[in-house]
């Protein structure tokens, strides 16, 4: 036995290892991985407890960040190893900085600027942010028809819009007598509705985006009415469908001209896909089964088969002139 090697003593037939034996992580006295804390202390570290499994970094931002110079944003981040800190590598053109699990983001200067949310322990997203000057936006807004002429009592005529930068406002010139509805979704472009409830010589309609911009759409109003017709105000029901290709779905026509009506003067059925701009007979999304329309005690009904997945306005038209929408969207058979 040399000088080097370590020296065990049995006394009363225990074994007594020296405590500079003991294993310690890293070689040095700041970690110890015995799990007797007596033991760590009495080679002056502490004990290490197992630490938790970390979960994945993420953030509630986009990973193209879309704003208006002069203008912020604030999304959540979570996950990972906190504390996050948060980057820009282009502090001109916009800044980011995290609060607790808070990632504000401000714009400063049109440009394009990469943003990095990284944690404690180096792992990292990256996103990707655009500036914007006042007034500009990714592409032109738009609305179709930008004209229309219409007969008094029209319900729920409908106007899309494309372009722009969300969130949008819809207002008309005329409140009391061409009322309209809020902005909805129309797979990659928007609509409203708008209703004509007695005779005006016309209205303008204004979609306005968060960016300043507007598109406008004038209504004519044909017909000298001082109010609507007698007939029973017009609904489809149902208002809205979602349905699978091929499947077929019953719609009920409920007032209009008093029945019984001749085969001529049934109501009319046109459709806007969300693709297209103008309403059309035909439509890829659905079609009217063929011979289906009836009238019955109550109204009038007919079937409409789905045919290739998209969303169409369906628009039922009545031989008094007015007309109603519905939104329909046809899903595939079987979800991926």
């Amino acid at each position: 036995m040399n000088a080097t090697t370590p020296r065990f003593v049995l006394k009363s037939g225990i074994l007594m290892v020296p405590l500079a034996l003991v294993a310690c992580g890293g070689g040095g006295s700041a970690v110890c991985n015995n799990p007797n804390p007596a033991v760590c202390a009495a080679v002056g570290s502490a004990p290490v407890s197992n630490p938790p499994a970390a979960t994945t970094l993420f953030t509630t931002a986009p990973t193209a960040v879309t704003l208006t110079a002069g203008t912020g944003i604030t999304y959540g981040v979570g996950g990972g190893t906190p504390p996050y800190t948060a980057t820009s590598g282009n502090p001109n053109v916009g800044k980011a900085s995290i609060s607790g699990t808070a990632l504000s983001i401000s714009s400063i200067a049109p440009g394009t600027a990469p943003i990095a949310v990284v944690d404690s322990l180096g792992k990292a997203i990256n996103m990707a942010l655009t500036v914007l000057a006042q007034g500009q936006a990714g592409a032109p807004l738009s609305i179709s028809p930008a004209a229309l002429t219409v007969g008094v009592c029209t319900t729920n005529i409908p106007f899309v819009f494309m372009g722009g930068v969300a969130p949008y406002t819809v207002f008309t010139s005329d409140n009391f007598l061409v009322p309209v509805s809020s902005a909805l979704p129309l797979g990659p472009n928007s609509y409203f509705t708008a209703t004509i409830k007695a005779s005006a010589p016309s209205a303008v309609l204004t979609v306005l985006d968060s960016q300043s911009q507007s598109a406008t759409s004038t209504i004519t109003v044909r017909g000298t009415h001082a109010t609507c017709p007698d007939n029973p105000l017009l609904q489809i029901s149902p208002a809205s469908a979602n349905f699978r290709q091929t499947e077929i779905l019953a719609f009920q026509v409920v007032g209009g001209p008093p029945l019984p009506v001749p085969p001529e003067l049934l109501p009319k059925i046109t459709f806007r896909d969300s693709t297209a701009t103008t309403n059309t007979a035909t439509s890829t999304v659905a079609k009217v089964v063929l011979n289906s329309m009836v009238q019955n005690s109550t109204g009038i009904s007919f079937n409409v088969q789905a045919l290739n997945v998209g969303t169409t306005l369906m628009t039922v038209t009545t031989s008094d002139g007015q007309s109603s929408n519905v939104t329909m969207t046809v899903l595939p058979n079987v979800l991926p």
